[in-house]
């Protein structure tokens, strides 16, 4: 059988989809306009090609740093700093065997994203 097996504590049956379109939206309009944020998706996600990363892991590096980091440290010329600390991050977790649900029990999420009742 060729039948994919998960551990149980690394899969998420929720879709949090719309609300991570309501984050990066809400990024978007408190981000300087010169932000370098998703450059640095982009570039990680190209990086990271072919190595068993999901793009999903990755982003979910990228918001919790997005809610750590200053939005005015995601600038151009900060590009390098942030490639590197969500390579660090990206390690630690990999460390750990641990990458944190970024909605789930999250107290750094902007309280303009409102989830579902069953998703808080």
């Amino acid at each position: 059988s060729t039948e994919t097996i998960f551990t149980p504590s690394t899969t998420w049956p929720e879709s949090y989809a719309v609300a991570e379109v309501k984050f990066f939206r809400h990024m978007a309009t408190q981000a300087p306009h010169n932000s370098f944020h998703l450059k640095c998706l982009q570039a990680c996600t190209r990086i990271l090609v072919g190595t068993g990363f999901s793009t999903y892991a990755l982003k979910t590096v990228v918001m919790h740093l997005l809610t750590t980091i200053p939005l005015s440290s995601w600038r151009r010329k900060d590009f390098m700093l942030r490639m590197q600390g969500i390579m660090r991050y990206l390690r630690c977790c990999l460390e750990e065997k641990r990458l944190d649900h970024f909605f789930f029990g999250n107290e750094n999420i902007p309280e303009e994203i409102v989830l579902p009742p069953e998703f808080q």
